[in-house]
Parts: structure tokens; sequence; C-alpha cells
């Protein structure tokens, strides 16, 4: 089918092209990251017998929220409750690892170079 698995995570693959498609595999689960995703499911059904469960709301454990835009993900039923376990509900949170709502972008040319060197996941 083309596809590549990413250097980065054996779990992920990914066809480029005019119409690309990326791929998360965990186990007899793939989540289809795609914008056309009825036309790489119909792709598949010709090799394969699938079941479709809909639009991911829950991988591994992270909270899959859908909007028009972009897709939020996060892990509020895991430290909600242990917020609430030890007497911490009304602590001041920290924007870590990431600030709520920063727009990510692709890494360029140089960067990548130096992720390389410093042998970092990016």
């Amino acid at each position: 089918m083309g596809f590549v698995v990413c250097v980065l995570d054996p779990c992920v693959f990914f066809r480029r092209g005019a119409h690309p498609i990326w791929l998360y595999i965990h186990v007899d689960d793939i989540a289809i990251f795609d914008k056309q995703v009825e036309d790489f499911k119909k792709e598949v059904l010709k090799e394969f017998e699938i079941k479709d469960i809909g639009p991911a709301d829950l991988i591994l454990g992270i909270k899959v929220t859908h909007f028009p835009d972009y897709v939020s993900l996060d892990q509020h039923h895991f430290a909600d409750p242990l917020l609430e376990l030890y007497g911490m509900s009304d602590c001041n949170p920290v924007s870590t690892p990431l600030v709520p709502n920063e727009h990510l972008s692709l890494a360029s040319p140089d960067e990548i170079s130096e992720f390389k060197k410093l042998r970092v996941n990016f």
C-alpha cells in the first residue's frame, strides 16, 4: 500500500503524496489520520476484513476531542481523580509539557539536522 514506517516510532506509518495518510497501529487497532478516511477504508477493505468503530475518543489512555479545525488531546480523566485523592484539586496548573492551544509547526531543515545530531525525537 506504499506506507513507510516512521523512524522515530515503529507504530506510526505514513504515505506521502498529494493525499498524505498517517496510521498509528497498536496490536489490532489502527487510528487513521486522514482527511479522506472513507477512501482509505475502501482501499484497506480490498485486502483485509476490518471493523470501523468510528472516530477515536480514547487512544492508549489519551482522550481525543474532535473540533472542526483541530484535535485536542488530554488525560484529565487520570489526573483529576489523583488530584482529588491527594487534596490538590485547587492547585495551580502549569503549562507543561505544552502551553494549551499552542500551534505547532514543522521543524526547519536546520532544526531537523540539529535534532538528529542530538539524537532527539521530534
